[in-house]
């Protein structure tokens, strides 16, 4: 099923979802351009008008970049927490210097590195 019709029946994980707002968490500017230029339109046209791209806090008065998992999670959490249910959060990072203290870092990077 894409996305515009999961949206349109308000169907997430086989339960009905009322959302109004999307929050990305990105991992820097590249990222944040490509969701407020690109993906923020395209979402438009299946009536997903409030999207907010927001970089991942690294530490006070600093944002961008992918340097340690708990600062993902705790925005992840940060935003979930003061949303409420009608809310989805979800995140756009590259997997280039992922930090080893993603959960489950060794399978993935596994998955993604070339064999020579």
């Amino acid at each position: 099923m894409a996305l515009g019709e999961i949206w349109d029946k308000n169907l997430i994980g086989g339960r009905t979802l009322y959302v109004k707002r999307l929050f990305i968490v990105v991992e820097g500017q590249t990222e944040e351009e490509f969701v407020n230029e690109l993906l923020s339109p395209y979402l438009n046209s299946f009536g997903i008008y409030d999207i907010r791209a927001t970089k991942i806090t690294t530490s006070k008065g600093y944002k961008g970049g992918f340097v340690n998992y708990e600062h993902l999670r705790n925005d992840v959490i940060r935003l979930l927490k003061q949303s409420g249910q009608d809310v989805v959060v979800t995140t756009f990072v590259d997997f280039f210097k992922m930090p080893k203290n993603v959960p489950d870092y060794a399978n993935i990077s596994k998955k993604f590195t070339k064999k020579k």
